[in-house]
């Protein structure tokens, strides 16, 4: 009797042991694993979540959830992010992402950096929802970043004007300008220019530095909404 109770006893110690180290040790491996695919940032915090933790035995989870203060991801600057995947085996294919990233700045042209304030990311890994907000005063920075130095430096203070154009104020006067959507997903912007002419430069470049393919572009009174698709496995998830 006595060693049946021990046995029991030595049973339940070690399933409690497991029950609180399982999900630490799964969280610092997680970690290790964002960190290595390219997170770097300030107060990285990594949390595998499984419900019962013994299944973490089975190398199963239910959710990792990532958040992180001012640092970059691949190449994407950020000042934070809050993401959640969900997941059905550690190892394995993942599910999908939910996450927020605020202060963005996203690779441009010639190492030029586009900033937005916040992106929205939403759905199936492979190919999840992006929604990004610019204000009219990150499209200026963006302006003068991408037009040539002659025109850059006559750009002033933008006021947009729905559905998809925006006017530039010069030292001229007011410069009427579109945001178009190019096939393989780049935002370009065309400027009018004298006697019917115009100045198309690239704002931002879908591609290998940028795992994003913009499908949609709408201006409002007060800022552009971007839309498209991101995906989130060449992040490293």
């Amino acid at each position: 009797m006595r060693t049946l109770l021990r046995l029991l006893l030595t049973t339940l110690l070690a399933g409690a042991v497991l029950w609180v180290t399982l999900p630490l040790a799964a969280s610092t491996l997680a970690r290790g694993a964002v960190v290595a695919a390219g997170l770097e940032g300030e107060d990285i915090e990594v949390t595998v979540l499984a419900d019962p933790p013994l299944k973490l035995l089975l190398l199963e989870a239910d959710a990792v959830r990532i958040s992180a203060g001012h640092g970059t991801w691949r190449g994407i600057s950020f000042t934070g992010i809050d993401a959640t995947v969900a997941t059905t085996r550690l190892g394995g294919p993942l599910g999908a992402v939910e996450a927020r990233l605020e202060g963005v700045q996203l690779p441009g042209e010639d190492g030029a950096r586009l900033r937005v304030g916040t992106a929205l990311v939403s759905g199936p890994l492979a190919s999840a929802d992006l929604r990004i907000r610019l204000s009219s005063d990150d499209l200026e920075v963006a302006l003068r970043q991408a037009l040539p130095p002659d025109l850059g430096s006559l750009a002033g203070a933008i006021t947009l004007a729905p559905p998809d154009g925006l006017r530039i104020a010069t030292a001229g006067g007011d410069v009427a300008a579109r945001l178009i959507l190019r096939p393989d997903g780049s935002l370009d912007l065309s400027v009018d220019g004298p006697g019917g002419s115009s100045v198309t430069v690239t704002v931002l470049r879908a591609g290998a530095a940028l795992p994003v393919r913009l499908q949609s572009v709408t201006v409002d009174d007060s800022w552009v909404e971007l839309r498209g698709t991101l995906d989130a496995r060449d992040l490293g998830l």
